[in-house]
């Protein structure tokens, strides 16, 4: 394995100096615990290879992409700016203490733009070691996710790019806050909030049992629900076999036997209005105190809120919305009492105003304006009705989210020299809101080309212009697609470009003789490729052969442009061909011999390994203590299940990666080490590269001086009520 990885690690640093002088780790191989996987992480040219080893592929296919780019460029002067920056590093998983370089690619809509690029990090799980322009390097101090940030800055615009690290941090102990706890029938513990994890940072999964479910279960959560009375053993277990326990006693206590509000229904006639609820309770033994809690709770938190008020028997609501919400009550041993709450609003005032934010403005003839009314509260829900004083000036037709459209109607030969007005009114609850318009005579005689790219990448934006012909504003010019998906625009002829296809943008006015007048311009958008992945990344054949092997890239995003070219990068058989994505390798290859494969979409590549094998390999556990593929491990020890691959020299060539048919039970490592987490049985499987596999049944026993504990995998998500 290390000759492989030296040799990969090699040829992945020939490829960059060859197509891109850009810093970058190499190629990194990372056993997954857990998975029949191996994950292949590395950067070729900007772009992010993460992949996944699969068996050997002897397949003949020889399919290729010929997806092609017919966009063309009507060579407009652009603004030299960024346009992206993308973030890559060297893997998606790291353990504390290891460092980790990220390469940023900014990418630019000219090739002489100048930038700088700074680097941080939010999380807290990684430190900045040093930064080197488009590169950086990070340490891992504690567990938990962290965000990379690279932020290219050319003269006043700045564009950031991120990549998302998770750090791995393992408990070495843990113990519960106290020993023993004590819990009544029917309540719910959440045990995890009691869990003391050192280091407090580690991101082990916990895993939870109960040594009688017959007086309480535990979901996945460490929620425990108690179930029936006596005493009760709490197990939790993490990745590494680090165990802590506790007892809960489980007493009958003293329940709530019935609960009674104060009300039915009631009705908040205002926003922010609030309102106490009371509760009256019933216990089973009336001459004790209750060992219940009251919970509060909303079904409809956007309409009403509810917050206890702390003295065990009232809560205060709150509208917040308008509409109806069910408030419940409900005791820790299950009895609960509802009301209903019919929330509103009283509207108090109403504007309106344009999309400019003015209450007033102008138009000309044919023209169609947007207008939103704003209420006070907001969240008043009272049906506005919109009204124009003079129809034949404009009219208004009512649209969603307290929107209205205005079309003005009047030609022009019938608009005076000083305009026409009409008042576009909006009313709701007695409320009352007016915007003045002013239509004015279009002095337009025509109007010419217009002026912009003719092709677009997704995401890019450009502008559109149209000279006037005659007397009159660019505000009279009406901008529009024929497919907002592809292409938006909006009224000053500002446009994005959405998804790849093409759209027509038309720039129409209206005539001094009342006709209309446009111009259209087709506009392409399309989707560049932004990274390739290789369907099998790494594939396995055997020394001496002929053997034909078979690539697939696949572009994304999906529609994206280009073609994919395949090409040998990297040859210690230095006899391999290749034709299309079909590559041949020759029956003179010897062991330990790798065949590097470039799949390319203009500078955006990924990479593809043949690995000769010595024989075909077999996989086996060493570990004398397995008889007829058993072996036994002590809960919170662990045991080494010396996996080995046959012929030996493949050793050096194969990875080994171990998946497991149950979580819970045990953990496996990287190396075939197996922790005893919880008592029960559970099948590991060793799986090399080339696809040989062994399985071996594991069995965790208690540990000495314990109990057995039955794992719960409920998911329950009851919360702690107290104890």
């Amino acid at each position: 394995m290390k000759k492989v990885m030296k040799t990969l690690a090699l040829l992945m640093a020939f490829v960059l100096v060859v197509d891109a002088p850009v810093s970058a780790a190499g190629i990194t191989a990372v056993g997954v615990t857990g998975q029949a996987e191996q994950v292949v992480a590395a950067q070729t040219d900007g772009v992010e290879i993460d992949s996944v080893i699969a068996g050997t592929d002897d397949g003949t296919d020889d399919g290729t992409d010929d997806g092609t780019d017919d966009g063309t460029d009507d060579g407009t002067d652009r603004i030299p700016q960024v346009v992206a920056v993308s973030v890559v590093g060297d893997a998606a998983e790291i353990e504390v203490g290891d460092m980790i370089s990220f390469e940023a690619t900014v990418i630019t809509n000219t090739e002489d733009v100048k930038y700088d690029v700074d680097w941080s990090t939010a999380g807290g799980a990684l430190e900045l070691v040093g930064e080197y322009g488009n590169s950086a390097t990070f340490r891992a101090v504690c567990g938990g996710k962290a965000v990379v940030t690279a932020t290219a800055t050319s003269g006043k615009k700045s564009v950031s790019g991120d990549a998302s690290v998770n750090v791995r941090e393992y408990i070495t102990e843990m113990h519960f806050a106290q020993d023993s706890y004590i819990s009544f029938l029917k309540h719910k513990v959440n045990m995890a909030d009691e869990l003391v994890k050192n280091p407090s940072t580690a991101t082990d999964t916990i895993y939870w049992s109960v040594d009688n479910k017959r007086i309480a279960t535990v979901d996945a959560k460490g929620v425990v629900t108690m179930k029936k009375t006596g005493t009760v053993k709490v197990t939790a277990a993490s990745e590494r076999g680090v165990i802590a326990t506790a007892a809960i006693e489980v007493k009958e206590g003293n329940p709530i036997t019935k609960i009674t509000l104060n009300k039915k229904k009631t009705e908040l006639s205002d926003y922010l209005a609030t309102e106490e609820i009371t509760a009256t309770i019933t216990t089973k033994y009336p001459d004790q105190p209750t060992t219940d809690k009251l919970d509060w709770t909303s079904s409809k938190k956007e309409f009403v809120t509810v917050s206890d008020n702390g003295d065990g028997k009232s809560a205060t609501i709150m509208a917040v919305g308008v509409g109806k919400s069910k408030v419940t009550v409900k005791a820790s041993s299950g009895k609960s009492a509802s009301i209903t709450v019919t929330a509103k609003a009283v509207l108090k005032d109403l504007d309106v105003y344009d999309e400019d934010g003015f209450t007033e403005g102008s138009a000309y003839s044919l023209k169609k304006l947007t207008l939103h009314a704003e209420r006070d509260p907001e969240v008043n829900k009272d049906k506005i009705k919109w009204e124009s004083s003079d129809k034949k000036v404009a009219t208004v037709s009512a649209k969603k989210n307290d929107t209205a459209l205005v079309t003005v109607k009047i030609k022009n030969k019938d608009i005076p020299a000083e305009g026409k007005e009409v008042t576009i009114k909006a009313t709701a609850a007695g409320k009352i809101a007016e915007y003045k318009l002013t239509v004015y005579k279009s002095e337009i005689t025509g109007i010419g080309a217009i002026e912009g790219v003719t092709t677009l990448n997704v995401g890019e934006k450009a502008n559109y212009a149209a000279a006037i012909q005659g007397t009159g504003s660019s505000e009279e010019i009406t901008w529009t697609s024929s497919s907002e998906k592809i292409l938006k625009i909006d009224k000053e002829g500002h446009a994005v470009a959405v998804k790849a296809g093409k759209a027509t943008v038309k720039a129409t006015v209206t005539l001094a003789n009342g006709k209309a007048k446009s111009s259209s311009l087709k506009v392409t958008v399309t989707q560049p490729t932004t990274s390739l992945s290789m369907k099998k990344s790494v594939v396995t054949v055997v020394k001496g052969r002929k053997t034909n092997v078979s690539f697939t890239a696949t572009k994304a995003p999906k529609g994206a442009a280009g073609t994919i070219s395949y090409a040998i990068v990297g040859d210690d058989t230095e006899g391999a061909t290749i034709k299309k994505n079909k590559v041949t390798v020759p029956a003179t290859s010897k062991a330990g011999d790798v065949i590097a494969v470039k799949a390319s979409v203009g500078n955006v590549s990924t990479m593809g390994v043949i690995l000769v094998l010595d024989a075909k390999s077999k996989v086996s556990f060493g570990n004398s203590a397995i008889s007829k593929n058993k072996i036994s491990v002590e809960q919170g020890k662990t045991i080494d299940l010396k996996t080995t691959i046959t012929p030996a020299a493949n050793m050096d060539i194969e990875t080994i990666t171990y998946s497991m048919n149950k979580k819970g039970i045990a953990a496996v490592d990287a190396d075939g080490v197996v922790y005893g987490m919880l008592p029960g049985t559970v099948k590991i499987t060793a799986k090399t590269t080339s696809g040989a596999k062994a399985t071996v049944t594991v069995t965790v026993t208690a540990a000495q001086g314990g109990n057995t504990g039955d794992t719960n995998d409920g998911t329950n998500d009851g919360t702690n009520d107290g104890k």
